[in-house]
């Protein structure tokens, strides 16, 4: 019975992340009216809101900087959150198309279109402090900090809680209790 109970409760704690991510998110009304939202602005929401509990090593300016690496799959729902608050600072989206870019980003997407570059980019990231975030099959085990992906048609997430404490980078709790945690 106990177990039941705390899957119950796990559940709806997942369950009420997901509706604030949803209010966090900030999408226009009409535009949740007009049409649901695809994967990409789920997973773009997550994006941001993990902005919201992760501590970086070095305080880096009035900016939290999202870089994305490869293809952007985003369309124009980054634009909307441009500019937004995280605690005290704002978001600032930049497009990068090399892993020499990485020094001056907090957080990094990289595209499934970099597959072949995965190892170089992780080892890379890891030695910056940057939160390196993907959603793409296996990476999380690779070593990326964060991998988003497709669960019974809801976009949920896995945490490499090894690689996040290598790079130097302190994470919530609350998000490593909703995350999937690998290795």
């Amino acid at each position: 019975m106990k177990f039941i109970v705390k899957k119950l409760k796990i559940e709806l704690r997942r369950l009420l992340w997901a509706a604030m991510l949803a209010c966090c998110a900030g999408l226009p009304t009409a535009h949740a009216l007009a049409a649901p939202a695809s994967e990409y602005d789920v997973k773009a929401v997550f994006i941001y809101n993990f902005a919201k509990f992760v501590d970086w090593p070095n305080k880096v300016g009035s900016e939290i900087r999202l870089c994305i690496l490869g293809r952007d799959p985003f369309g124009n729902i980054l634009d909307s959150m441009k500019g937004r608050a995280v605690h005290e600072r704002k978001l600032e989206v930049r497009f990068i198309d090399s892993v020499a870019s990485l020094g001056g980003c907090q957080m990094v997407y990289v595209s499934p279109s970099l597959e072949k570059n995965i190892d170089k980019i992780i080892a890379q990231a890891r030695d910056q402090g940057v939160l390196l975030i993907s959603d793409s099959e296996g990476y999380a085990r690779r070593g990326a900090m964060i991998n988003l992906y497709v669960d019974e048609n809801k976009i949920r997430f896995e945490i490499n809680l090894q690689s996040i404490e290598a790079s130097g980078l302190k994470v919530s709790s609350k998000l490593l209790s909703l995350g999937k945690l690998v290795n």
